[in-house]
């Protein structure tokens, strides 16, 4: 055999640096929208910063490590995350290397934990603002990089520029001047970035105090933050975490914590299990343990959830594997945790306790590898009881478990195989408890018929829509705002019926599957004439246009995340309100009011991109709708209503 030729073989070695660059930005370019999700930023800030205190000598350092977490949400929309780490720090060359695609300073050691992210090069290049401190052997290294997603998204812009200066908040600057040995990253949000601010993740109207208690639960079920063990195993040396919230203006408010199990009010962070955030249900041992004359008295009809965990080889041996299934079961499954609830309401409350405005913790089977969660849930794929895959939370422990590069799930075909296998088996197991799970209670009829009028009647004194349809000259559909979907679809049929509204059509609202109705757009909507006209159309008549009915537009965000809707298939979407422009998935941007001038069609409120700008729906928010029609026929309140919502909106245009 011949001696080996240094061969060019795709030509990058012949490009002059200026195609070297493009190459890497356009790596980076999909990066971004790639595999992109909302919670990247924090995981691969995280994953690094417990990597790097995992790598310490345990001789040395028989602690488990401390970690600072700083969630930014000023008043002033500079928002942030700040992560710093007491761990083995970084020599200069090394933090130069950090940002080099593909490059993850744990895996270089042999010594990452769970995820396998893109690494940090992800970060820098969804970043417009980043800074890095390290210091290691007593020497620190600054480097503060901007621009960096303006020039990934633009090859026109000018480059990134790098400094060796730590720009950040002088919170920040204060945390990092105390590095003695460790690294701290502070990561600024920006319109390019996933999540573009931090207002929209959770719940942030109930105080400060709440909100970091939100914020540490989010990162526990999205991050490695939230340690993910069996019960089985005691926690020595736990890590300790000290979590702060800044909203500027000097309004801090900090916590600790050690990383644990769950319980945020005993100070401890771990994953959030079902039946640890909302302590209800039983483990099926103790149904277990009850003489079987007593089961009636003491279960039956009793319990909210049922759960229970199994080893890795208890559970594999029950089980009907092939011999590749068993072996790679054995291998790396070391823990199986189920949870089943009487209803779907359980996991809503879940949700709530949790602060979260998305389902942080949702039915189907998570991930857990060396004890971090991994990425979006997997579906049950159940051959039957297809009910119980939305009142079922799984998770697999795990380790050294290979995942595909950036997108979090398992790359080896045979063992998804056998972890669909693992997921039947449980809920198999768990539905044999269902005879303990409760049925829903009934409110009495009159009480629940008293309550409700009574609803209504305070829901009335505060609705314009009787003032407004005597206005028109047509009888209202209700004489109270929409509180749900069927109110939103009378509402919106009855505007039809006017004047106000030509050119929309109805032509079925019964709904197919999981599209709601179809409609006619003709060419009356878009002509520039009444008080909702289109002023700058841009779109097309349509024959068969599908319609989406929500109450708040922020439930189709849940439906495009939950895989319900299709974005691409949505025409119109009819709600009652658009909260916030600034979504967890896409943005709005407004057509109404003073911004008109935008609206492509009669009475469309806002129109919806997704993050890569590759498709877009029209929203017609019919509170908006109302407001310019109280103004239009000069009734009490409309200029008021439309004032506040333009305040509202413009609050949020980034």
């Amino acid at each position: 055999m011949g001696d080996h030729m240094s061969v060019d073989i795709f030509g990058i070695g012949s490009l002059d640096v200026e195609h070297q660059r493009e190459l890497v930005r356009k790596h980076l370019m999909n990066l971004t929208t790639s595999y992109s999700d909302e919670s990247d930023v924090f995981t691969e800030v995280l994953q690094n910063a417990i990597d790097a205190i995992a790598l310490r000598d345990p001789i040395a350092n028989p602690d488990g490590g401390n970690l600072t977490i700083v969630v930014g949400r000023r008043t002033d929309n500079a928002h942030y995350l700040y992560v710093q780490d007491d761990g083995v720090g970084m020599s200069e060359e090394l933090v130069d290397r950090v940002f080099i695609p593909g490059y993850s300073f744990g895996k270089k050691h042999g010594k990452s934990i769970g995820y396998k992210g893109v690494g940090m090069s992800y970060i820098v290049a969804v970043s417009d603002h980043i800074a890095i401190r390290s210091v290691k052997e007593g020497l620190p290294t600054d480097r503060t990089i901007l621009h960096t997603n303006d020039w990934v998204t633009d090859s026109e812009k000018p480059q990134p520029t790098v400094d060796d200066s730590f720009s950040a908040p002088q919170l920040v600057k204060g945390l990092a001047d105390g590095i003695t040995r460790g690294t701290g990253v502070y990561f600024e949000f920006h319109s390019g970035s996933d999540p573009k601010s931090l207002d929209n993740l959770v719940i942030v109207t109930d105080g400060i105090e709440k909100e970091l208690r939100y914020w540490a639960g989010f990162l526990c079920a999205k991050t490695p933050l939230g340690l993910a063990t069996s019960t089985l195993v005691q926690q020595s040396n736990p890590m300790k975490v000290q979590f702060i919230v800044d909203r500027g203006d000097d309004v801090v408010f900090e916590e600790p914590f050690i990383r644990d199990v769950y319980a945020p009010d005993q100070g401890k962070l771990g994953y959030p299990f079902p039946e640890t955030v909302f302590v209800v249900g039983v483990d099926t041992n103790t149904i277990d343990s009850t003489p079987v004359s007593q089961h009636n008295l003491k279960h039956a009809r009793r319990h909210q959830a049922v759960f229970h965990e199994w080893s890795g080889p208890e559970f594999i041996e029950e089980m009907v594997l092939d011999d590749d299934e068993k072996t790679l079961l054995l291998k790396h499954l070391h823990w199986v945790r189920g949870y089943l609830c009487y209803s779907t309401d359980v996991m809503k409350q879940v949700k709530k306790n949790m602060g979260t405005r998305g389902p942080a913790v949702r039915y189907g089977a998570r991930l857990a590898v060396d004890g971090a969660p991994q990425g979006r849930p997997l579906d049950l794929s159940l051959t039957s009881d297809q009910g119980l895959d939305r009142q079922t939370h799984i998770v697999l422990g795990f380790s050294e478990l290979e995942l595909d590069t950036g997108r979090k799930f398992v790359s080896n075909e045979k063992i998804l195989h056998a972890i669909n296998k693992v997921n039947q088996r449980v809920v198999t197991k768990l539905k044999d408890y269902r005879w303990a799970l409760k049925i829903k209670d009934r409110v009495p009829i009159e009480t629940d018929l008293a309550e409700w009028i009574k609803s209504v009647d305070e829901r009335a004194g505060n609705s314009s829509l009787p003032a407004l349809f005597a206005a028109l000259g047509a009888t209202p559909p209700a004489r109270v705002d929409p509180n749900d979907e069927q109110e939103v679809i009378a509402l919106w049929t009855a505007l039809v019926t006017t004047a106000e509204l030509p050119g929309f059509a109805m032509k079925a609202l019964s709904g197919y599957n999981r599209y709601d109705a179809l409609a006619t757009i003709g060419d009356d909507a878009m002509t520039p004439t009444g008080s909702l006209a289109a002023v700058s159309p841009d779109y097309a008549p349509k024959e068969n246009a599908v319609l989406e009915f929500k109450v708040s537009f922020d439930s189709l965000i849940s439906d495009f995340e939950a895989k319900v809707k299709i974005p691409s298939e949505v025409d119109v979407v009819v709600c009652w309100d658009c909260t916030d422009l600034n979504l967890r998935v896409g943005r709005l941007e407004p057509t109404y009011g003073k911004w008109k001038h935008a609206r492509p069609f009669r009475a469309v409120s806002y129109i919806w991109h997704d993050d890569a700008s590759s498709t877009h729906f029209n929203v017609i928010s019919l509170k908006n709708v109302i407001a310019e029609l109280l103004v239009a026929h000069a009734l009490p309140g409309g200029l008021s209503a439309l004032g506040v919502l333009e305040n509202r909106d413009d609050a949020k245009l980034v």
